[in-house]
């Protein structure tokens, strides 16, 4: 099993449409201590996070001893939940930072543990024990993509019936680290007696619209193990994420690296987008089949929606909560909004040949793939011109946005060397096989670049 490959810097080289000179981006520079990220978009939802970035730390400490003084209050400053922000919130942050540094190198068994206050995928504040040692993974395998990305693929001990079939089962390459783990059942209602019998301490799954539904929506336990609910796919909110259970988990600089990853691939494609003077012109709808469309909050058709170009579905479904809706329920509105691309989301194994790829290519716009609604998307611009194209549903946000965005923006994005930015994924962030050998068509795939 090839477990993190030797980190490599890639420079992907882009010339700016128009420009004289080209201009040099660093993606990726794993395993960088001295990266220290500007986000303040409270992407670590710890309570206690009173500055509201992707750190707890004594900056944190210091901003709610300034705000206990100017009587002010955030929930983010409120560490202990209580409705105030006073000096009990600045030593329970302290007492965390001091657990984390005590706890760092120590085994498993030698670790102390306390409870902390977070926003769970829900958006609801929860309480959780701190650290997070064996888990059990009810979610798809985009948890499990987390979990490899910030080396933490150990802690998993049990997954579910979904992975087996759609991760493990449908792309061993990617997955295969996991096969031979007991299965809960399903995802969305877990077998509990037999989550209950395995050795685990926390269930890591994500909303409770969507997973574990057989438990109480407010439950922070089921049976004796916590109930840990991260995003994974809500909202494209991936990078949350990521820091949350790197946190949790004590890998907390991994987790930062691949952030910081993550936000180099969305600066990058956020100033090509920047030249781009009028994207709402351009047109798009994000098909996860030929029979649904995504919207709103669903992860894909977030990331794609971050190009700037109009999301179709989303002036279809809008209700900011949706994920979506099926083709048949919305013919004459798609027929309307006439979509100058469709960009497929689909889940693509790493194993496929060329031809197998055109296959599943061929088959998501006709009835083969049909789940009972006799309407597949109907024809369109898109349709009409072939501007189709075929992005993995399970690649992270930030590629999928820039993928997304050279497919609508194929003349300003097309000196972007998106396959070492792949290749690079591959290498610091997945765990893979070690006969893996890449192939850009298992990512993504658009005709019209042959």
């Amino acid at each position: 099993m090839n477990k993190k490959l030797m980190a490599v810097a890639v420079v992907a080289i882009i010339v700016i449409a128009g420009a004289a000179a080209a201009v040099y981006y660093a993606v990726d520079n794993k395993n960088n201590a001295s990266y220290y990220s500007d986000n303040t978009d409270c992407r670590l939802e710890i309570l206690g996070n009173a500055d509201e970035n992707d750190y707890l730390d004594s900056n944190d400490v210091d901003k709610i001893n300034e705000m206990t003084a100017e009587g002010k209050y955030s929930q983010m400053a409120d560490a202990d939940n209580n409705g105030t922000v006073d000096a009990a919130d600045a030593k329970m942050v302290q007492d965390i930072i001091d657990l984390k540094a005590a706890n760092a190198g120590k085994d498993d068994a030698d670790k102390e543990c306390m409870s902390i206050n977070y926003i769970n995928a829900d958006g609801n504040v929860v309480s959780a024990n701190y650290p997070v040692f064996k888990i059990v993974v009810v979610n798809t395998q985009r948890a499990l993509d987390v979990c490899n990305a910030i080396g933490v693929e150990s802690r998993v001990v049990a997954i579910n019936d979904y992975i087996e079939k759609y991760g493990i089962g449908s792309n061993p390459v990617m997955y295969d680290y996991y096969n031979g783990l007991p299965s809960v059942g399903d995802r969305k209602n877990p077998d509990l007696e037999t989550l209950e019998g395995v050795n685990a301490d926390t269930v890591y799954c994500g909303n409770s619209s969507t997973y574990l539904k057989n438990v109480d929506s407010t439950a922070t336990t089921v049976g004796n193990k916590q109930i840990l609910r991260l995003v994974t796919w809500e909202d494209g909110a991936f990078a949350t994420g990521a820091l949350m259970l790197g946190f949790f988990t004590d890998a907390d600089t991994q987790a930062q690296n691949y952030v910081k990853w993550m936000d180099d691939i969305d600066a990058m494609t956020d100033q090509i987008l920047d030249g781009i003077s009028d994207k709402s012109a351009t047109s798009f709808l994000a098909a996860s089949s030929a029979t649904y469309f995504g919207a709103q909050a669903d992860g894909c058709s977030s990331a794609l929606t971050v190009t700037g170009a109009t999301n179709v579905g989303n002036n279809i479904v809008t209700d900011t909560k949706d994920t979506g809706d099926y083709v048949a329920n919305h013919i004459e509105d798609i027929i309307t909004q006439d979509p100058d691309y469709i960009i497929i989301t689909a889940t693509i194994s790493k194993s496929l040949t060329d031809e197998q790829v055109q296959e599943k290519y061929d088959g998501y716009l006709s009835n083969s793939k049909n789940t009972g609604y006799e309407q597949t998307i109907p024809t369109v611009t898109a349709v009409k011109e072939g501007n189709i194209a075929m992005i993995d549903y399970y690649l992270p946000f930030c590629m999928m946005t820039l993928l997304g965005a050279k497919v609508m923006f194929a003349d300003e994005f097309a000196s972007v060397d998106v396959n070492s930015l792949l290749q690079t994924y591959i290498t610091n962030y997945c765990v893979i096989k070690d006969d893996y050998t890449f192939n850009a068509n298992n990512f993504y795939y658009i005709p019209s670049d042959e």
